[in-house]
């Protein structure tokens, strides 16, 4: 039984650090309306219609910000999953 928390733990682990630290490398390999989505989803606003470069110009003044909030989630699903393993084993 143990073996199996330990496990599924595991995998919920291995998919959180997965879905939080993944960023696409190279914004300027992007179609605009996926810079737009990216915009949208990090809550970064603009006006009018943008062209291209200045949409990845945007993404790039915004990118470091989100990189280091994904690193946060990375952390704190590490410290949950490794507190909770702890204690199983306890």
């Amino acid at each position: 039984m143990k073996i199996t928390r330990i496990f599924i733990l595991f995998f919920l682990f291995v998919i959180a650090t997965i879905a939080t630290s993944y960023v696409p490398n190279d914004p300027t390999t992007w179609t605009p309306n996926e810079l737009k989505e990216w915009l949208a989803e990090h809550r970064v606003t603009y006006k009018g219609i943008p062209e291209k470069q200045e949409l990845v110009d945007l993404v790039k003044a915004n990118w470091d910000d989100v990189k280091g909030r994904a690193n946060t989630t990375t952390e704190a699903v590490e410290s949950f999953v490794s507190k909770y393993i702890n204690a199983v084993k306890d």
